[in-house]
């Protein structure tokens, strides 16, 4: 993994679902990068000894000393370790003010960064001049992730517990990983729910309804540009599938608007729409779990394999990443 993430500052690593192996991959990650000063955090409550939907164990956020991390003042009182304080954000939680702290004695932590983007964005800079990397631990689907502009790359964790079969899982993942590939787009921002560009006009669209496009199918099925401001929802391709607007133009903020479900997703496959971002993000690995809670896991082999058909990214199974990496140090 170290490889691949070696010039990146800013990190996001990114769950598909509860269980895909995100907090083994963090904990991996900050074993390749001991010999580094670590910053993380992470979008809301992360390192609780149980996972708060299946009760089931979580790994243990555990940190060197001299690691940077950001979390709420209350969470302090859970850890094995010993922490400083070092800045007070002043930006407010549930469990008390975010704080920045530096460990001081190496342990387990609760991490609840911030949810808000104002606030994450805000943690990352204070910490930036402090660390040579920093890990922000978060599911892909929590809305914190749409409006990072501090970003540098991300890594996507997938598991088993994604879906019911490989194929499955795979070809979701996969979906995934291209609209996070998705190119910048060449125009800048339309301040407006919904605009349509066409032959140089600029036709602005005072509310985000996908029927008040009806008088502009002629353009669309044509070479103009729809823009939408924020949640990309399925009601956008019930609506494209309705009035066959296959191979349209679009353009969203970032990759995170796409609020699809795994069937929107594979109709939006199916229309080949040419999509672009305002502001991309680079996926640069995918670290899958082929375990699931109260399930049987898939075959770990089969399921890397399946995946790396379908992307052009490296995919890795975190336990056996990191016990190779063993070997070799």
């Amino acid at each position: 993994m170290k490889t691949w993430i070696e010039h990146d500052h800013v990190i996001a690593i990114a769950g598909l679902a509860k269980n895909t192996g995100k907090t083994t991959t963090l904990n991996a990650l900050m074993h390749q990068f001991e010999d580094v000063d670590l910053g993380i955090t992470s979008i809301g409550l992360d390192g609780e000894a149980l996972d708060t939907i299946t009760q089931l164990p979580k790994p243990d956020i555990t940190l060197k000393k001299g690691t940077i991390f950001a979390t709420a003042r209350a969470c302090l009182n859970a850890a094995s370790g010993e922490a400083e304080i070092i800045h007070d954000t002043k930006f407010p939680s549930a469990l008390g003010n975010i704080v920045i702290c530096r460990v001081k004695t190496p342990g387990s932590f609760l991490i609840a960064g911030p949810t808000t983007n104002k606030a994450l964005n805000a943690v990352i800079e204070t910490m930036r001049p402090m660390t040579e990397k920093i890990f922000i631990d978060g599911a892909l689907d929590r809305k914190t992730f749409s409006a990072l502009q501090t970003v540098d790359a991300c890594i996507l964790s997938t598991g088993a517990s994604v879906g019911d079969t490989i194929e499955q899982v795979a070809m979701h993942t996969a979906r995934i990983v291209h609209l996070l590939a998705l190119p910048k787009a060449l125009s800048k921002p339309i301040d407006a729910p919904m605009a349509i560009t066409y032959d140089g006009e600029i036709i602005h669209i005072k509310k985000k309804d996908p029927s008040l496009l009806k008088p502009y199918l002629d353009y669309l099925k044509k070479d103009a540009v729809l823009h939408v401001k924020g949640a990309f929802t399925e009601r956008f391709i019930d609506f494209m599938i309705r009035h066959h607007l296959k191979g349209m133009h679009l353009i969203v903020d970032n990759p995170t608007m796409f609020i699809l479900t795994p069937q929107a997703l594979e109709n939006f496959a199916k229309l080949s729409i040419n999509a672009s971002v305002h502001r991309p993000m680079h996926c640069r690995l995918i670290t899958i779990n082929p375990i699931r809670p109260h399930a049987s896991a898939f075959n770990k082999g089969a399921f890397e394999t399946a995946l790396k058909r379908m992307v052009s990214i490296p995919v890795l199974n975190v336990k056996d990443e990191e016990s190779a990496y063993a070997t070799s140090h």
